[in-house]
């Protein structure tokens, strides 16, 4: 999907500040790898001070996903949404969380739905 959106959309790098308007689309300014990881380390910059934990991976990130989130609900104990719309986190979700999880999963599709993954491992 990336190197699709690469090859449809061109843009320069785009050295940009705070609060800064950009002349450009999302897609051809995120198109430009230089941009998007300027981008990337510049929010998680911002939610690092704000204490927000932040995790990054260079490839697909469904894995740390679901990992973070199951490991944050055993200890913590408190319940997780996990916000997407790929069902393959959907499927990692009902197969990897048990029975003492309190974790659910937000897709955001039209319209939005929230899955219970206790209800769906024992329906």
């Amino acid at each position: 999907e990336q190197s699709q959106r690469a090859q449809r959309f061109k843009s320069s790098d785009i050295v940009f500040e705070d609060n800064m308007p950009t002349n450009t689309n999302q897609a051809a300014f995120l198109a430009n790898t230089t941009n998007k990881k300027r981008l990337i380390q510049t929010l998680s910059d911002k939610m690092i001070t704000a204490g927000i934990r932040v995790k990054q991976v260079e490839a697909d990130a469904d894995t740390l996903i679901v990992s973070t989130a199951l490991a944050l609900a055993e200890s913590e104990d408190l319940p997780f949404v996990v916000v997407g719309t790929g069902t393959d986190l959907l499927v990692m979700l009902v197969a990897l969380a048990n029975s003492t999880s309190d974790v659910y999963m937000l897709c955001c599709s039209k319209p939005a739905m929230i899955f219970n993954f206790h209800e769906i491992q024992h329906a």
